[in-house]
């Protein structure tokens, strides 16, 4: 099918940031070269919490309450406000903040990836 986008992968970031700048010469034709956009928020499931996965995959399919960590939805929480626990690192705040330490360490890992 054509395209008008092609995905150049580099090794070198080096190398990607010479093409990036120069463009790309094929034949006596001059092509634009632009960086990829990346997704730099670690990827969390809505059902479990956890990370590197979405829904549509997720093996437990067990709704997961994100204020406490129990098998329940947020709504159906009777816990209290301030007894809030994190799925992924047990932690006194809510499993969707930024906050976590699991979501940091996501983070981290996908910046790596990137650079």
């Amino acid at each position: 099918m054509p395209t008008k986008t092609i995905k150049i992968i580099f090794i070198d970031p080096q190398n990607r940031n010479t093409l990036v700048h120069t463009g790309l010469q094929v034949d006596s034709m001059h092509f634009l070269a632009e960086p990829a956009m990346q997704n730099t928020k670690p990827v969390r499931c809505y059902i479990c919490l956890q990370y590197n996965h979405v829904a549509k995959y997720c093996k437990t399919k067990q709704k997961i309450c994100a204020q406490c960590g129990k098998n329940h939805r947020i709504d159906q929480c009777t816990a209290a406000s301030d007894a809030l626990k994190c799925s992924n690192c047990k932690g006194n705040h809510l499993a969707t903040s930024n906050e976590c330490a699991t979501f940091k360490e996501q983070a981290k890992r996908i910046q790596n990836l990137i650079y």
